[in-house]
């Protein structure tokens, strides 16, 4: 009863201009235009502390970083069943319950999406179509109003049950339920104005109270009193018995006018009523009424109230029309912002320069344009004074002081001083200080007199006494003098020194002193100041001089031990240009930056920091923008106009946040139940532990703090232990990320401070594993166990393998290296034996000269000499061969080219081998398209090229084959025929040149042993003559020249050998081109000292021997040296030596080992295998000598060896 009493009191005298003062601020949350264009009509806070609001158009939930909207899809069943959103409620399981236009909803965390309900009556009627609201009382039953009125659910059979109202009224129909903590009765409100109640067990809707027929939208129970609110009836107070016994509305006048009858809620909050209204807030209470108004509160953003809410930390959340969100927080800071854009009461200007106090209590402001102005702190209301000067208004006022005489004195930019005197209303110039462009940034005064700050010309000071000014300034060549002429800010402490800060070094001028004593920065030295440019001086209550700096944050110097310390950046200030300090009635140090605000602690030592965000005039600040009040207020100016406050009323958020897991991405991507299921079915929110594979690897988890005063201040530490067990502090972000994270077990942990810095101790939590990769599993490393183990045993056996192969390796290059050394001694000592040759060579060759001539004419005598002519010219063309080979292989064969006719040279190379003994039929053709041509090349090499290409070409063509050697043009080219195939030596040769043919009729060359022809030495499979070193020394002449060898041939085409020879243009014009031909056809050579039998006669000569011998002089010989005693038949090879075998039936047969065809050792095995023939007795003749040699020869059945070469006796 006293509280009613006291209450109307209070209404008695209610008047808005008579309002409370300011002790809570109103926090914008929505942003601008609102979060809808119509009402957030309820709110509500779900069990993470996130709040929701529900609208006309969805249901909003907001974390303090984000607010996600919720609306009703047609298509999907797991969306709100309505976007009317009528209420919001939170039930005793913490789950949120949306009630809207088309039924009913609760959100499922588990999946963030929301269950629909649809009931029916007994009858089978659908009911809860239009949900008003639902309620849960202490037995756990639900209760629901919708368009039918008040019911049971039933949600096992999803039915209601609805009680009847009382007979008198059962035309009213319930719109609003509402059930406090404290009690069990539920009080009803209706649509015709009625109120009921219902009690325990809840059978019955008992009849209260009807006052008017008016909408009830709102119910307060509150202690012994019962308030209710009507939509367009006002609001009435009751007791608890149903006596009326106030009615509030806008249409009276007197204590209970309010600004309008439309009252849709109504809170308590402390001890005070508020009623949101359609035109404001009134907030009532026992020190007076208040309408709270957007103009008056920026943070409320519409006067028409919807929703007034408290959540679990007091905090008050206000909804209004336009989607407006404002938010009360009781430990919010109430800073007050003075600037230009104010609505009531606007500054003049917004950049501060300077403050004052007057007598009365005003607080005087210099602006930079906008003159001064004077705040009356009791009704917030602004003077602009104008300040009149000689020449027009002044503005751009830089300082101000109050003497001892209560004058005001101002500094100016480019005006001067001007001063108004205790009483008077008009400012004058000081004209003892000349005019001049610079600002007095500064003006202190003592009792004696008065301190002037000039920016450019250094110290002023006005003695009172004398009336005079004495001008102090920096001089160079005294280091007693200032240390600069720009000067900054003033400082008489309590000692009464003179401190002066300027843009190079700090002064201090000791009382009674006229000298100076310059303070500098010094990197090398540890007591110094922090910077030379001096920003703001301050004596705080220790006596300790406080030096505000520009880059240097600040410096404090202790008197008694003549020390600096200072406090920047990292010790917590939030910037390192201190343009202001000021210490409160408590001690602590407050310092204007460009950063903020901030306040030391000297007891704590540490900071606290404030910014825009807490409602200051922004981060930039003024130097010397600073006061202190009498009453201990606090002044602080910027650009942006200035900042007062009580630091008495400065509180600390002491509730410390609780982080939410709000969101997680894996390798970049973002996961949630919807698109990755697999990875968890539930929402990361109500995780309490994750299974990844071992690809998922790296995590980026979003995190939010239940804190809602000034959310963007929250602090968060993180780590992941296993992993990164150090905790990582991040603020202005809410994300944590770890990437490459190896297998294994972990647990993210996170904590957060609030905007004050006051954590929660007790982390959220989630544990996470990361699965093994299957090769990481014990059955893949018992599979590699089992790899690894057949790798060792093929890896041993490829050791061994690889062993044998280098053994193998090593052996041939040692059998290389034997055989090359071999080969070397065999080369030295054939040369050796070659030079040898050559002198009993001669010795046999001159004498046959001399012989052939004595001897000419005797045929047989002839015979024997031009077989030992030839043999030794083939001889010493060995012989020089070797030679030739070894200079080559030395590289000092010599090469003398010189001009000569290439055509001759060729013509008498054909010329030897067309006049030999040609047993075999061969035909010589020579053309030649030159009849002369003279080109610069060595002729014994190109003579002995020619001679082998023809000596193999001879070799090689068949019986009565054709041999041709030809010279032609560059131009010409050779006929290709199919299957012939090519090889090449030497570089294409440029320009002009010549090429020499050599083709024969023949077997030709096998392809596979083509590229070996030209090998020093080499010898082809089968063949049982020659040397293999002519073609090969034919390649090595042909490359001196510069020139090209090919090779055309082909099975049964025979061979063409083309060489090519470089050519000059002016050789080729000097040669002759004149077709010329030569062909020398096969004649007969008949030498009759031995004939070739084909018939044996026995006169005379009883025994027949057979020559098998492929080697014509050979066969010639032997046929003479035995015919003089035996009849003597010849054969070539072991094939025709059978047949004459069969034919002549000789009484000896000699045959020689090594001929093409069947060679002897075949013949002679032949021979003996046949019964008609194995009696002949064999003779074998051949030049192989070795033991081995002739074993085989006796186990063919060769009845004697003779080893070439052989004494005719034997």
């Amino acid at each position: 009863m006293l509280f009613i009493i006291q209450l109307i009191l209070c209404f008695s005298i209610w008047n808005p201009a008579l309002a409370v003062p300011e002790d809570f601020k109103i926090k914008r949350i929505s942003p601008e235009g609102g979060f809808t264009f119509e009402a957030l009509s309820s709110i509500c806070e779900d069990k993470y502390g996130f709040i929701w609001f529900g609208s006309n158009n969805g249901v909003y939930r907001y974390n303090s970083m984000e607010t996600v909207k919720f609306i009703n899809s047609p298509d999907d069943k797991t969306t709100l069943r309505g976007n009317y959103v009528r209420s919001l409620y939170l039930d005793m399981k913490r789950e949120i319950w949306i009630s809207a236009d088309h039924g009913l909803s609760v959100f499922d965390y588990q999946c963030e999406c929301f269950r629909r309900f649809q009931f029916h009556d007994a009858a089978g009627n659908p009911r809860g179509l239009n949900v008003l609201q639902i309620l849960q009382i202490a037995d756990s039953t639900y209760w629901m109003i919708d368009s039918f009125g008040f019911s049971r659910i039933d949600f096992k059979t999803n039915t209601v049950s609805y009680l009847q109202l009382p007979e008198d009224y059962k035309n009213d129909l319930i719109r609003i339920a509402t059930k406090t903590e404290k009690e069990d009765r539920i009080w009803l409100g209706g649509s015709n104005g009625g109120i009921y109640y219902c009690d325990p067990p809840y059978q019955k809707v008992n009849f209260f109270a009807h006052a008017r027929n008016q909408n009830v939208i709102s119910i307060l129970p509150d202690g012994n009193n019962l308030w209710i609110g009507y939509d367009w009836g006002g609001a009435d107070l009751y007791t608890r018995q149903g006596v009326l016994t106030e009615h509030f509305d806008d249409n009276i006048e007197g204590k209970n006018k309010i600004p309008s009858s439309r009252v849709r809620t109504i809170f308590k909050y402390k001890n005070e009523i508020w009623l949101g209204t359609f035109k404001g807030l009134i907030r009532m209470s026992e020190n007076g009424n208040e309408v709270i108004e957007k103009e008056k509160y920026t943070g409320l953003t519409n006067n028409s109230i919807y929703a007034i809410y408290r959540d679990s930390k007091n905090g008050i959340w206000i909804g209004t029309w336009s989607g407006g969100l404002g938010y009360i927080n009781e430990w919010s800071n109430n800073f007050e912002h003075f600037q230009r854009e104010s609505i009531i009461h606007p500054l003049s200007d917004n950049v501060i320069s300077s403050f004052e106090e007057t007598e009365d209590g005003k607080i005087v402001i210099a602006t930079e344009e906008g003159h001064l102005n004077y705040l009356d702190r009791t009704n917030h209301h602004l003077t602009d004074v104008r300040i009149k000067g000689p020449v027009g208004m002044v503005n751009h006022i830089k300082s101000m002081h109050t003497d001892k005489k209560g004058t005001l004195w101002i500094g100016t930019f480019a005006s001067g001083v001007f001063f108004k005197p205790k009483g008077t209303m008009d400012f004058r110039k000081f004209n003892q200080i000349d005019d001049f462009k610079e600002q007095f940034y500064d003006i202190t005064g003592t009792d004696e007199g008065l301190w002037f700050a000039s920016s450019v010309r250094g110290l002023f000071y006005y003695d009172y006494q004398t009336l005079l000014v004495k001008h102090y300034t920096s001089n160079n060549s005294d280091p007693e003098s200032l240390s600069a002429n720009s000067v900054r800010t003033l400082l008489i402490d309590s000692k009464g020194n003179l401190w002066v800060g300027t843009g190079n070094g700090l002064n201090k001028k000791e009382k009674g002193s006229d000298h100076f004593i310059r303070y500098f920065y010094n990197q090398n030295e540890n007591n110094r100041i922090s910077s030379n440019n001096i920003y703001s001086l301050f004596e705080d209550s220790k006596q300790n001089i406080w030096i505000g700096t520009a880059g240097g944050g600040v410096t404090i110097y202790d008197p008694k031990t003549g020390l600096f310390s200072q406090l920047s950046k990292k010790d917590g200030l939030p910037g390192n240009d201190v343009y202001g300090i000021l210490e409160d009635n408590n001690g602590a140090i407050w310092m204007s930056t460009e950063n903020g605000l901030s306040a030391w602690s000297p007891v704590k030592k540490n900071f606290r920091n404030f910014d825009y965000t807490d409602g200051i005039q922004g981060n930039q600040f003024n130097p010397g923008a600073t006061f202190k009040a009498k009453n201990g207020e606090l002044f602080f100016g910027g650009s942006n106009g200035f900042t007062r406050f009580d630091p008495n009323q400065i509180k600390e958020n002491p509730v410390a946040p609780k982080v939410i897991i709000t969101g997680l991405e894996i390798n970049n991507q973002t996961v949630n139940q919807l698109n990755e299921p697999k990875i968890f079915r539930q929402s990361v929110m109500t995780l309490s532990e994750l299974e990844l594979q071992y690809n998922q690897n790296s995590l980026r988890f979003s995190f939010v703090a239940n804190n809602f005063l000034l959310p963007q201040k929250n602090r968060y530490k993180y780590r992941l232990t296993g992993y990164s067990p150090d905790w990582i502090e991040i603020q202005n972000d809410n994300k944590a990320i770890f990437t490459k994270i190896p297998p294994g077990n972990y647990v993210f942990e996170v904590i957060a401070a609030n905007n004050d810095g006051i954590w929660n101790d007790t982390p959220t939590t989630l544990d996470i594993n990361i699965n093994q990769p299957f090769w990481k599993t014990v059955y893949a490393y018992l599979i590699y166990l089992v790899i690894i183990l057949v790798i060792f045993y093929f890896l041993q056996r490829e050791l061994r393998l690889r062993s044998r192969l280098k053994n193998s390796i090593l052996h041939e290059r040692i059998q290389r290296e034997n055989e090359e050394k071999l080969h070397q001694l065999k080369l030295h000592f054939f040369t050796n034996i070659s030079h040898e040759f050559r002198t009993p060579l001669t010795l046999i060759l001159s004498p046959l000269s001399l012989l052939r001539k004595k001897l000419a004419g005797q045929d047989e005598s002839m015979e024997h000499l031009i077989m030992i002519e030839n043999n030794a010219n083939r001889l010493i063309r060995l012989v020089n061969q070797i030679l030739d080979i070894r200079k080559i292989e030395l590289g000092k064969m010599d090469f003398q080219p010189l001009p000569f006719d290439i055509v001759r040279l060729c013509h008498e190379v054909f010329q030897c081998f067309s006049l030999q003994d040609n047993d075999r039929k061969i035909n010589f053709h020579f053309e030649s398209d030159y009849s002369s041509l003279f080109i610069t090349i060595e002729p014994d090499k190109i003579d002995k090229m020619i001679f082998n290409l023809l000596s193999n070409a001879i070799k090689y063509t068949n019986e009565e084959g054709t041999i041709q050697l030809s010279i032609k043009h560059s131009g010409w080219q050779p006929e290709t025929l199919d299957g012939q195939h090519h090889f090449s030596i030497g570089n294409q040769i440029e320009g002009e040149y010549v090429t020499i043919v050599v083709k024969n009729e023949g077997l030709g060359i096998a392809p596979s042993i083509l590229p070996n022809i030209f090998d020093r030495f080499y010898q082809a499979p089968g063949q049982l003559s020659g040397t293999g070193i002519g073609l090969h020394l034919c390649s090595e002449y042909i490359l001196m020249h510069h020139g090209q060898i090919d090779v055309f041939t082909g099975e049964n085409l025979g061979a063409s050998f083309l060489v090519r020879l470089p050519v000059t243009n002016d050789e080729m014009g000097k040669g002759i081109q004149q077709t010329v031909s030569q062909i020398s056809h096969y004649e007969e050579q008949q030498f009759q000292t031995v004939g070739n039998q084909t018939s044996i006669s026995k006169t005379g000569k009883e025994a027949v021997i057979l020559v098998v011998e492929d080697n014509k002089e050979m066969q010639r010989f032997l046929k003479t040296i035995l015919s003089d005693a035996y009849q003597v038949i010849t054969a070539s090879e072991g094939v025709e030596g059978l047949e004459k075998v069969r034919e002549f039936n000789p009484d000896l047969v000699i045959t020689d080992v090594m001929m093409p065809g069947m060679n002897g050792i075949a013949f002679c095995h032949a021979l003996k295998n046949d019964l008609e023939t194995s009696h002949i007795p064999v003779l074998m003749l051949t030049a192989l000598s070795s033991v081995e040699n002739q074993m085989e020869g006796f186990e063919t059945g060769a009845d004697d060896y003779i080893v070439k070469p052989f004494d005719d006796r034997i």
